[in-house]
């Protein structure tokens, strides 16, 4: 089969943003779509590409057994650390890490309490990007705006703080009382200013995509739909306005904001949930470098 040369071309780009950065610092599948599928129990055992490492963290707070694997190591080196945050740090300290996205402390949380429980691979990566949780040090002031979904992050602010009144219509949406204002701010302020075929373009373009961990074949997918990627986006952009109050949505506000708010963040976020994964709930995940093939192969061999 001959495959398209776009693909062929975005395939070694992306293997390049993959194989030598952190991608994903945070989740956007939902969890609780996962939880109503699936049913969780202490009775499973559950495998889980690790990604930024919130639902592999939820599915723990089940009871089940969490395998987490990824083929791009730092993304388990970021789980590593969630993990050795939960287990060492209280809830206040943990929050600011993860929750605001950095904390002017993080050096000496991660010197003290951190780095101790963390392995040799782990410790060399956070030795030299700890910095990224440092307000005054990290790019855009938050880890949210680190990895290359950050940077594309950071690209779409640059955006929004130069083309006026963008910015007070996002913020207007997050303090929508309710649908019906929301799409109202939406369509008035937002959707003409962010939406535009131009700025989809670049959006949607093979680069940006890669940045977002977006395989080939998926973004292929995606441009073959009606409208293609900017179709698909526009689509996407006003369903999420029509059935969520966007305060609500952390997926998209942590972008906006740089940092969660409290009560609408993963649930390892939240204090009760927090507290559980210190209680032991936390060892239930286990993870393992690799691709998701070999590692299914290697425990149908134990």
């Amino acid at each position: 089969m001959v495959r398209p040369a776009r693909l062929l071309v975005g395939r070694p780009w992306f293997r390049f943003l993959y194989e030598r950065h952190l991608v994903y610092n945070q989740c956007w599948e939902d969890p609780r779509v996962d939880h109503q599928a699936l049913r969780l129990s202490g009775d499973d055992r559950v495998l889980a590409i690790t990604s930024a490492g919130c639902n592999v963290l939820d599915y723990a707070l089940s009871g089940a057994q969490v395998l987490a694997v990824d083929a791009n190591p730092r993304q388990n080196h970021l789980l590593s650390l969630k993990i050795a945050g939960i287990r060492a740090l209280d809830f206040e300290s943990f929050f600011e890490l993860f929750g605001r996205g950095g904390s002017p402390r993080a050096e000496a949380m991660y010197h003290d309490a951190l780095r101790p429980r963390l392995g040799p691979e782990a410790q060399a990566f956070w030795d030299s990007s700890i910095g990224a949780f440092l307000p005054h040090r990290s790019r855009g002031g938050s880890f949210y705006y680190s990895g290359t979904a950050g940077l594309f992050a950071r690209a779409v602010r640059y955006y929004v703080e130069h083309v006026p009144d963008l910015r007070r219509g996002l913020e207007s949406l997050l303090g929508a009382d309710d649908i019906p204002e929301q799409l109202e701010i939406y369509h008035r302020l937002v959707r003409p200013r962010l939406l535009g075929d131009a700025t989809l373009r670049i959006s949607g373009s093979r680069g940006m995509l890669s940045l977002l961990g977006v395989p080939a074949p998926q973004r292929e997918l995606v441009a073959s739909s009606p409208g293609g990627i900017a179709g698909y986006l526009r689509v996407c952009l006003d369903h999420v306005m029509s059935v969520a109050p966007l305060r609500e949505n952390y997926f998209w506000s942590v972008y906006i904001t740089g940092h969660y708010a409290r009560g609408h963040c993963p649930e390892y976020l939240k204090p009760g949930p927090f507290e559980q994964l210190k209680g032991g709930l936390v060892d239930n995940v286990s993870i393992r470098t690799g691709l998701l093939t070999d590692v299914v192969g290697q425990c149908e061999a134990t």
